[in-house]
């Protein structure tokens, strides 16, 4: 019993330092790939899944094309990707916030 639970708690440590340099490795990536010039921002919230401009024109009752105006004159924080503007929810209403 006792090499049992020696053995689990091997294992999560073993599987915390993994997971330790697996996250050192992909912030040293992006911080390369910032440095670099190609991604503009580290994304702090990677949990929150990104939204299209229509779902922020539907949340503020305005035109997708209003929206994306306000992201490329950098009113509203967003990105193209793959030629579509997505956007963080929690930021677009956080930048709202502050033009209000």
């Amino acid at each position: 019993m006792i090499a049992l639970l020696l053995g689990l708690a091997a294992f999560t440590v073993a599987a915390i330092a993994s997971h330790v340099l697996v996250e050192s490795r992909r912030r040293e990536v992006m911080r390369s790939a910032l440095a670099s010039g190609v991604i503009d921002a580290i994304d702090d919230q990677i949990d929150e899944d990104m939204v299209v401009a229509a779902e922020i024109a539907r949340h503020y009752s305005i035109s997708p094309g209003a929206v994306i105006k306000l992201a490329m004159r950098g009113a509203i924080p967003g990105r193209q990707i793959d030629g579509r503007w997505k956007f963080y929810p929690s930021r677009v209403i956080d930048a709202m916030e502050r033009v209000r």
